[in-house]
């Protein structure tokens, strides 16, 4: 399951991972990888980008619960509208060229309230940089 990446998420290597829309994610193993993100203190990679996370539509039945039960030891933020993504987004691009300012947060849950598979999420349009990172 889920739980086969704790060792990919605490070598600090990932920036985004999507697990949206997954058939039987266990709420076990949702809490499983986000305390490794917290146990690895590899985030904010940088002091400044938190792991993006994708959690979205997988079923599970007390997201909110979820969130209780790891915000005791992980600042993380669950953004829920498309405003707030497309700050994330905007904030996700001030890191690639070097004007971020340092966070607290280590992981992004866009949309992770929206469990049902039926829910529609708003999803940012990525957008292709104009120039490579310096």
């Amino acid at each position: 399951g889920l739980c086969e990446l704790i060792d990919f998420i605490k070598m600090g290597a990932a920036e985004e991972l999507d697990f949206s829309n997954l058939p039987g994610v266990e709420q076990d193993e949702v809490v499983a990888l986000l305390m490794a993100v917290k146990e690895c203190g590899q985030y904010p990679l940088q002091k400044s980008l938190p792991l993006l996370f994708r959690l979205d539509r997988n079923g599970l039945e007390k997201p909110h619960e979820i969130i209780a039960l790891v915000s005791q030891d992980l600042c993380c933020e669950v953004l829920t509208d498309p405003c707030e993504l497309q700050k994330a987004t905007v904030a996700r691009n001030k890191v690639h060229r070097g004007e971020a300012e340092p966070t607290e947060v280590m992981i992004s849950l866009p949309e992770f309230y929206l469990q049902s598979e039926e829910a529609v999420v708003t999803t940012p349009v990525p957008q292709t940089p104009k120039s490579a990172p310096s």
